[in-house]
């Protein structure tokens, strides 16, 4: 299954067909790289796990961006003086 080609960005929830599945069902980013993480231990050794791997990298790497953006975009919705506060929060952790 080509993560790409049949799913494209992954949202909160997608249209994508899963192979234990007839026909196409609603699948969350989750249950995608749940499956996905399956094929990659089923697969046997070569280019089919090179594959699945590249397919699990690349379903992660969009998850992830994702994540950030709606975490930017939560903190970015946040009143001027919580950003200020959590800001200072921030440098005195890291301090």
């Amino acid at each position: 299954m080509q993560v790409e080609s049949f799913c494209g960005v992954l949202r909160k929830q997608i249209v994508c067909p899963v192979s234990n599945t007839r026909g196409v069902s609603r699948v969350t980013p989750e249950d995608l790289i749940d499956e996905l993480s399956h094929n990659v231990v089923l697969a046997p050794d070569g280019p089919q796990l090179e594959a699945a791997l590249a397919e699990l990298q690349s379903a992660l790497q969009e998850h992830h961006d994702y994540l950030e953006s709606v975490a930017a975009d939560y903190l970015l919705s946040l009143p001027l003086a919580i950003r200020k506060r959590l800001n200072k929060l921030h440098e005195t952790i890291a301090a």
